[in-house]
């Protein structure tokens, strides 16, 4: 959260898992809002039915902070990583959802090192090759029923 909270140029965010903290979720937002280049990229297709429906009921919140949203396209993506601001580049167990952060015994690497960030945004930006930009004018065409079974499974997302 601290790192987001004083990024100053990016975030880039790769998880396979995105089921975020209301800390966490604002954190993103108000990192966009004052500029900073956020991006996250999620899986098209996941190996777990509900987070994955979960996933994408937080979606459009953080569309609507302009953060760039980017679904892999090339099998599942199971990258834990995120760059911020050349500096600090954080990878691991942990995925960003509620359960790596409050129940399960996950570990990160906090790396402080340009070089290290360099080669990080090179892999980033390499799986954005096989990706697909979400637009909010597009996700916003998703069906009633798609969109109802999201904001269910949004309550539940603490379970998840």
């Amino acid at each position: 959260l601290q790192a987001i909270s004083n990024a100053k140029e990016l975030v880039y965010i790769q998880t396979p898992y995105f089921v975020p903290t209301d800390a966490l979720l604002l954190a993103m937002q108000m990192a966009s809002m004052r500029g900073v280049d956020v991006r996250l990229m999620v899986p098209r297709h996941s190996d777990t039915t509900f987070v994955h429906i979960a996933t994408k009921a937080f979606l459009k919140e953080v569309l609507d902070a302009k953060v760039s949203v980017y679904f892999y396209e090339a099998g599942f993506l199971h990258s834990k990583l995120m760059v911020v601001d050349n500096s600090l580049t954080i990878t691991g167990s942990a995925n960003m959802d509620v359960r790596s952060f409050e129940h399960n015994f996950e570990i990160d690497a906090f790396i402080y090192n340009e070089e290290t960030c360099r080669q990080a945004k090179e892999i980033f930006f390499r799986d954005m090759e096989q990706s697909t930009r979400l637009f909010v004018e597009d996700w916003e065409k998703r069906g009633r029923f798609e969109k109802f079974i999201e904001s269910v499974m949004r309550l539940f997302s603490p379970l998840l």
